[in-house]
């Protein structure tokens, strides 16, 4: 797990644990990994938040909520889905859904051909899938 301290209150120069770092006050240099970040007086652990779901993430930063450094999320909404966005998934739906609908047109031309009664099954089907992909298509969005 990733830790971020702050020192003093001071919220503007936040240290990730395990990473080369800075002492606040006398400026000396520290390697990566030293784990003498942890052990510094006045150093603040900061509360981390999830990162928000459907936004865009901007980036964080630290703010002292209730006295509580805590991990501050910049987040925008989401653009709108564009058409072909919206509409790639129905029509792929509606590829399958087309797809599903040969074998029981090919065995209605057949009855027909032969002179005989489409099987009532097969009408069934074609009448099911019908009027799904009319519904399919009621939701396409245009351009």
């Amino acid at each position: 797990m990733v830790r971020y301290w702050i020192f003093d209150g001071d919220t503007s120069r936040v240290f990730l644990d395990g990473e080369p770092w800075e002492h606040p006050e006398t400026g000396v240099k520290y390697g990566r990994g030293d784990n003498l970040l942890r052990e510094l007086p006045g150093r603040r652990e900061v509360a981390e938040t999830p990162r928000p779901e459907g936004v865009r993430v901007l980036g964080s930063s630290v703010e002292m909520i209730g006295g509580v450094p805590t991990q501050v999320w910049a987040t925008e909404p989401l653009p709108p889905p564009t058409p072909d966005e919206v509409n790639a998934p129905i029509l792929r739906e509606l590829a399958e859904l087309d797809a599903r609908s040969i074998r029981p047109l090919r065995a209605m031309l057949a009855a027909q051909a032969s002179g005989r009664a489409a099987d009532q099954r097969d009408v069934d089907t074609l009448a099911d899938l019908g009027t799904r992909t009319d519904a399919l298509r009621a939701r396409l969005v245009k351009e």
